[in-house]
């Protein structure tokens, strides 16, 4: 169907039909729904960017995902908590490292650089694997902390779920962290390879909501 917005609108207005006139434009009303689907194939398959949402406990996550076909993604992440909000710009390098501003409601960002040391380019999280992050951190004071932490992942299942109408791989695995030499978890965690996402912490239970059309997250401050 082409609507013709002045031809329809002449139309009816000359005959007096103002009821038909309505009804008219409310028949474009699923057509537009229908156009603003998501393509399934073309969300795995491309690079179109898009969000996802969750909730897990008391965090209310949002990711909005930027991708690239070298695997580098640019990540912004809003998590948000009674009475807390912060909003990240995360640029990812595969296999490499990533670079990350993190800016919190009514406070100063917390900027950051990391670098990998054994993760393989385009590591699809289907098997275990340990490897190690080097951080360095610059606080708002103007204070720079640097720590290495050893990632202990550990693929523990596989399955598919429904989000949006489609139906994606999703991994479910632990992570033990290790930082300067403190263990920490393991902390069970959820990855969709074929949107290549970052760790998700959710449950088996978590629902998610998928978009490609979404507003950018924009930095606080």
């Amino acid at each position: 169907m082409k609507y013709d917005g002045y031809k329809v609108e002449w139309q009816f207005f000359r005959t007096g039909n103002l009821i038909r006139f309505i009804a008219a434009l409310l028949s474009i009303v699923p057509m537009i729904a229908d156009a603003a689907e998501i393509d399934c194939e073309t969300l795995k398959s491309t690079t179109q960017p898009f969000e996802i949402s969750w909730t897990f406990g008391k965090y209310e996550s949002v990711l909005q995902i930027y991708r690239e076909k070298s695997g580098d993604a640019v990540r912004w992440r809003q998590v948000t908590t009674p009475g807390f909000v912060n909003v990240s710009k995360i640029e990812f390098f595969d296999g490499v490292g990533s670079e990350f501003t993190r800016t919190y409601r009514g406070g100063q960002p917390l900027k950051g650089k990391s670098t990998f040391s054994g993760l393989p380019k385009g590591f699809n999280h289907r098997s275990d694997l340990t490897y190690a992050i080097d951080a360095s951190n610059k606080f708002p004071d103007g204070q720079t902390v640097k720590s290495t932490t050893t990632v202990h992942f550990h693929f523990v299942s596989e399955t598919r779920k429904a989000i949006g109408g489609c139906v994606f791989a999703i991994i479910k695995s632990e992570e033990t962290l290790t930082v300067d030499g403190k263990a920490n978890g393991p902390t069970t965690v959820y990855f969709l390879p074929d949107l290549q996402t970052p760790s998700l912490l959710a449950d088996d239970d978590t629902e998610f909501h998928i978009s490609t059309s979404f507003t950018p997250l924009r930095l606080l401050n």
